[in-house]
């Protein structure tokens, strides 16, 4: 029973993971007046991906997730963060993260 509540439970943080990426992603390219069709070819990725990411239906491999933020402009710390959930507070992230900034 525990081992099953522990799944749920690593599930349901995958799950939040997904929705905090995909409204981040949307956010943001609003606030850039991109289209998802603009910003795919922009990220060099299929629009129906991009579409599935953004409903956070699809977990996208890093890679992805580095070329939509760089095609964004952004860190990938701004697509990940969620203030309101702990596990994905920024300054965790950033620290995770530190480097990432020399990998755009």
């Amino acid at each position: 029973m525990s081992q099953q509540f522990s799944q749920n439970s690593k599930n349901s943080k995958f799950e939040a993971v997904l929705r905090t990426v995909g409204l981040n992603i949307r956010k943001i390219r609003h606030q850039n007046g991109l289209t998802q069709l603009e910003l795919a070819k922009k990220a060099e990725i299929a629009l129906l991906s991009l579409h599935k990411i953004e409903k956070g239906i699809y977990g996208a491999k890093l890679q992805t997730l580095f070329d939509i933020a760089s095609a964004l402009n952004v860190n990938l710390i701004e697509l990940l963060a969620d203030q309101n959930i702990l596990f994905l507070n920024k300054e965790k992230l950033s620290l995770l993260l530190k480097d990432e900034g020399d990998n755009k």
